[in-house]
């Protein structure tokens, strides 16, 4: 009798854990730096040792940009030879951060075709932008004057981060921020090395740092369960999984567009424009008390203010959630010039600077909870965050009835 309860227990057991672990399947698209050190092996490594199994396939030739990627027939071969869970998206290094006339042409329309061509294979695929870094010095005049953010490490990895943001914002994508990660460790760990003899692609510590991230994204487990340090040493293994945790996993949903949404608002009313492929279910909250489940709601809200806004949906069993501060100011509040507003860095140390003004602004800042915690007046460039705690905030810029929100991460 003891044997064969012993054998009903060890199978509980054993269907527990069968049950826990995870297997995903995973494209990954990119050039020299994803193949560089075979990320997806070691992203597949890491996964194993958490009981997990990553499945995986690519295409990483090198010097290759989202329009290359886009016209390939190999790849478009490789999209629809499977219902993947994941799809990697990785431009050339340097593309993303050219903002202006080269990202609006030659890298966000390429973007987009690989994004809808991976959902016409299969609309439940998670395609997964590769937040690059910048390279460690920038670039030397005269290579970076037409560029001039390009001169710097963290002028590139600025550009970088808001672009990315840009292209996941317009897909409905998530984003994996490798970069911030990169930038996490530089900043707080500078004795890791990174980079390669290059300055510009990753080494075996440079990819170690992007597989965690990568797993982090896939499976959504804590990265300091992973037991696979790859060829690091324990302490720069787990200096990497704790910059990880901080950065990505105690703030996932911060890097899931999905259900990224936008609004326009007409006196105390707001008109929501969610335009993703179609969910299966839909709830707004709106922040003051009131709800909606229809995809594109309009809503009235009582009194003027500030309201944190929630959309969350399901798809193919996931469920994704965005948030933005709205201000209902009793005033039309959407205004060409605000709209051109930009600010950067994104993630910040401190100092957020202000692009396209052309007059004095008046700035708040506001918690997650949507509470104003710290207002700063007659701002023309730049102000500064650094008496805050690290976290997310949203900034509201604002001059007489025109108005923006941002959402910022304070590291």
């Amino acid at each position: 009798m003891q044997k064969k309860i012993d054998s009903f227990f060890l199978f509980v057991l054993v269907g527990l854990l069968s049950y826990s672990q995870q297997s995903k399947t995973a494209l990954f698209v990119g050039n020299s730096y994803t193949a560089g050190n075979n990320l997806a092996q070691i992203t597949s490594d890491i996964a194993t040792s958490t009981g997990n199994t990553l499945i995986f396939d690519e295409h990483t030739l090198g010097g290759q940009r989202f329009i290359n990627h886009a016209e390939n027939p190999d790849l478009s071969i490789k999209i629809n030879s499977q219902d993947w869970d994941y799809v990697t998206l990785q431009g050339q290094s340097v593309e993303v951060a050219l903002t202006g006339p080269v990202f609006d042409n030659e890298v966000a329309p390429y973007a987009s075709q690989l994004v809808q061509n991976i959902r016409l294979n299969n609309e439940c695929t998670q395609p997964v932008f590769f937040r690059t870094w910048g390279r460690e010095n920038g670039f030397s005049s005269p290579d970076c004057d037409p560029f001039p953010w390009m001169c710097s490490y963290e002028g590139m990895d600025d550009a970088l981060a808001q672009n990315y943001q840009i292209l996941a914002e317009q897909n409905h994508a998530l984003i994996a921020p490798v970069g911030a990660v990169w930038r996490y460790l530089r900043t707080y760990h500078p004795d890791l090395d990174l980079y390669t003899s290059d300055s510009s692609h990753p080494s075996q510590i440079g990819s170690y740092a992007a597989a965690v991230t990568f797993n982090t994204i896939f499976f959504n487990t804590d990265p300091l369960t992973i037991n696979y340090n790859y060829t690091l040493s324990d302490i720069d293994a787990n200096t990497i999984k704790n910059a990880v945790n901080i950065v990505l996993y105690q703030v996932m949903a911060d890097f899931d567009f999905t259900a990224f949404f936008d609004y326009s608002i007409s006196n105390t009313t707001v008109s929501f424009v969610f335009d993703n492929f179609g969910a299966d279910t839909y709830h707004w909250d709106f922040g003051d008390g009131n709800t909606s489940t229809i995809q594109q709601p309009t809503h009235s809200f009582n009194s003027v203010g500030e309201y944190l806004v929630n959309l969350t949906i399901t798809k193919c069993g996931r469920q994704h959630t965005y948030s933005k501060l709205i201000p209902v100011t009793g005033l039309n509040t959407i205004d060409v010039d605000f709209n051109s507003i930009k600010i950067y860095p994104n993630p910040t140390y401190g100092i957020v600077n202000i692009k396209g003004l052309v007059e004095s602004v008046d700035v708040d800042v506001f918690d997650g909870l949507g509470k104003r915690i710290k207002s700063v007046k007659r701002v023309q460039k730049s102000f500064s965050l650094s008496d805050l705690e690290c976290g997310f905030y949203f900034i509201k810029i604002y001059n007489g009835s025109n108005s923006r929100i941002f959402k910022v991460l304070l590291q």
